[in-house]
């Protein structure tokens, strides 16, 4: 039984420190250790700081308030305290912490808001209202479960479709792996707050997260950062009183300016070109460009790589090509049987070098 209390309390000593030390690190340390080609978000960063602030203090109140009174006295007063500080300063903080790395928009604090009421109303009616009332918990808990899912679920789909619609490259920019991580992190941290469990299942929870903090804070690092500078319009924005043959002369105008400075120029073989970049490039703003998009009834990614597809599909035709007429130089022969001289065998490779390199 003491070895199994020092080994729980040791575990349970090592997330503290794990989750303190990360801490700092996001605060005072600007440079990537995980990733150093990524920049990550500043606003991220921070939050994630937070998050694992609030773990680390919350393992401080449960051993101050439960774990470490022997006094034998019910403890019914320090648990329920200990969850209104978990709601309130340590599981609304993950969960805000998870729509931050939405980076779509900035969405408002009320939706940690409901989930603190939410946390707190569950808490309480299982307090005042004893037993008898464990039906009201109970729903009370599966709403909250339910807000959370529906929340995060919204979330990612506008951050998909955001996604889509302004960047071509999509590496570093998922979260789904980050969810998948934080799918396993909140529950764990839910069931630690408000579940009535014994030793044995606290220590599990304790050996689970800390590898899953690492993965974390791993994620964190490995996303890259979003934000970019607001291109300024060169046209003002279409009014909404604007013809419809106002806007085709519109479109028709973007259409020839991306042919010009985005397909002759093959600038949409640039590395993670973002419709910002590309607005920026051809000479208009993301506005128009987006509407562009929308009325050709396709979005940014699938326009970018609709035509790094067709290059790739090009360049492998003349690679194919240029086999062939090596098969053909080789054996000083046509597919037809006619013998080639060396002035034309000379004369093919030459074309054909020149064609890639025009190409």
């Amino acid at each position: 039984m003491i070895e199994a209390e020092i080994l729980f309390f040791t575990c349970y000593g090592a997330m503290t420190f794990w989750a303190l030390m990360s801490c700092l690190y996001l605060l005072l340390r600007r440079n990537n250790v995980f990733a150093t080609d990524i920049t990550s978000s500043l606003r991220l960063r921070r939050w994630m700081a937070a998050t694992c602030a609030s773990v680390a203090v919350s393992h401080v109140w449960w051993m101050l308030l439960y774990y470490g009174q022997a006094d034998g006295s019910d403890p019914a007063g320090r648990i329920l305290l200990c969850r209104v500080l978990d709601v309130l300063f340590n599981l609304s903080v993950i969960f805000y912490t998870m729509l931050v790395m939405l980076q779509d928009r900035r969405r408002p604090l009320w939706y940690a808001v409901v989930y603190v009421a939410l946390g707190l109303a569950m808490l309480l009616s299982e307090y005042l209202l004893g037993p008898q009332a464990s039906w009201l918990s109970i729903l009370l808990s599966v709403v909250m479960v339910l807000y959370v899912i529906i929340t995060l679920v919204v979330g990612v789909r506008q951050y998909g479709r955001w996604l889509r619609d302004n960047y071509a490259d999509l590496e570093h920019k998922e979260v789904w792996q980050t969810y998948l991580v934080m799918s396993a992190f909140l529950p764990s941290t839910f069931f630690y707050s408000f579940l009535n469990v014994d030793r044995v299942f606290d220590f599990l929870l304790e050996v689970v997260n800390i590898p899953l903090f690492f993965i974390l804070l791993w994620r964190v690092e490995t996303l890259q950062d979003l934000g970019e500078p607001v291109v300024a319009s060169v046209e003002e924005p279409l009014d909404d009183a604007a013809t419809e043959s106002a806007s085709t002369t519109q479109f028709a105008k973007i259409e020839l300016m991306l042919q010009q400075n985005c397909i002759d120029t093959q600038y949409y073989l640039q590395h993670d070109l973002s419709l910002t970049h590309l607005a920026k490039n051809i000479g208009t703003n993301n506005t128009y460009l987006s509407r562009y998009f929308a009325y050709k009834g396709i979005t940014y990614n699938t326009y970018i790589n609709t035509l790094r597809i067709g290059r790739r599909t090009v360049v492998r035709k003349r690679i194919q090509k240029l086999q062939y007429l090596q098969r053909g130089l080789q054996t000083d022969q046509w597919a037809d049987g006619q013998v080639v001289d060396e002035s034309a065998r000379i004369a093919v490779v030459y074309v054909f070098v020149t064609s890639r390199c025009d190409g």
